[in-house]
């Protein structure tokens, strides 16, 4: 039998969906982490996340390379993780001689340590039965991480920073570069400086996201040379399509970016915007602090001019019909 439905004055407005553009998970786990970041103030825990964070993971500053240590939500699995990964030949060499400390490592610990050895090896600490969701929850979640890192302070971090120190890349030029770039992410750590850059190695250059993917800048040294240097690169494919978008406004970019910039696409495959600096030392390390300090100056520069611009830019297709 139905029911005549009962007689009223309000009019019944039926639901929709939210249309401001707001993502409510990824806002939620930027509050999550920003209420992290807040307790850990007077937690007398040192260790502080390298950056603002809006998803799963949460990376934590460590001057080093080759070992990277971070949070992570794990929904599916309903955990909240604390890990510490190890990369490269150096890194799994950093771990084999934790790894022969094991037993006196899982003592400082109350959450016992998870060892996984392999290619890529990780000790890993688990809270199960985690959700976000629910705001209250958050409380318990956070001191668990707090104590967790505290504990990793005082038991682990000393005897990492000890063996971080001692393994050494293969050459003295190699150890030369990946102690340049530890220091560059330090000085970028120390200024609060948002730009997302790759882990610090062994090589001359080091790379940062700009917001597409076709795109992206680098820092670049040239220790033979006496040059420092910081670019824009379209890749390969996209090159021929975007870069003449840009060069278009060749003069309205360099007018914001407050200097004059390199333009260069002759033979190369990809095309890049940059700014060199010569006559600078390498082999003074106390000039170092200087280099980085200009370096961060020119990225977040083309972070500043080009991260907007770049998403305006049109593929091949759309530009053909334009032209036509």
């Amino acid at each position: 039998r139905l029911w005549k439905r009962p007689t009223s004055d309000i009019e019944y407005t039926p639901p929709t969906k939210k249309t401001d553009g707001t993502n409510k998970v990824r806002e939620r786990r930027k509050q999550y982490w920003a209420a992290l970041t807040e307790m850990l103030e007077g937690s007398g825990v040192s260790l502080r996340p390298v950056r603002k964070c809006e998803v799963r993971t949460c990376d934590f500053f460590l001057p080093m390379a080759d070992v990277n240590l971070s949070a992570q939500i794990v929904p599916n699995k309903k955990q909240l993780v604390l890990q510490l990964r190890f990369a490269r030949a150096r890194g799994r060499e950093i771990f084999s001689a934790m790894e022969a400390d094991r037993e006196a490592i899982d003592e400082q610990f109350t959450t016992q340590p998870l060892w996984e050895t392999g290619s890529k090896p990780t000790i890993t600490w688990v809270l199960q039965g985690v959700a976000i969701r629910d705001r209250y929850d958050w409380l318990e979640h956070h001191s668990w991480l707090i104590k967790s890192l505290m504990e990793f302070e005082q038991g682990l971090l000393e005897r990492l920073r000890s063996l971080h120190e001692a393994v050494k890349e293969k050459s003295a030029t190699m150890q030369m570069m990946l102690d340049f770039w530890i220091g560059f992410h330090s000085r970028m750590f120390e200024r609060g400086c948002e730009l997302l850059a790759t882990t610090p190695l062994p090589q001359q250059w080091n790379n940062f996201a700009i917001g597409k993917s076709e795109v992206g800048t680098y820092a670049h040294i040239k220790p033979p040379e006496s040059q420092l240097s910081a670019w824009l690169i379209v890749n390969t494919a996209m090159s021929p399509v975007f870069f003449p978008q840009l060069e278009s406004n060749k003069a309205q970019i360099e007018s914001e970016f407050g200097h004059q910039l390199e333009w260069q696409k002759e033979g190369l495959k990809q095309w890049r915007i940059g700014i060199t600096r010569s006559d600078v030392s390498f082999d003074d390390r106390d000039q170092w602090q200087t280099q980085y300090d200009w370096l961060i100056d020119q990225l977040t520069s083309f972070d500043r001019v080009f991260r907007d611009r770049i998403q305006s830019l049109q593929k091949a297709s759309t530009v053909d019909g334009m032209d036509e």
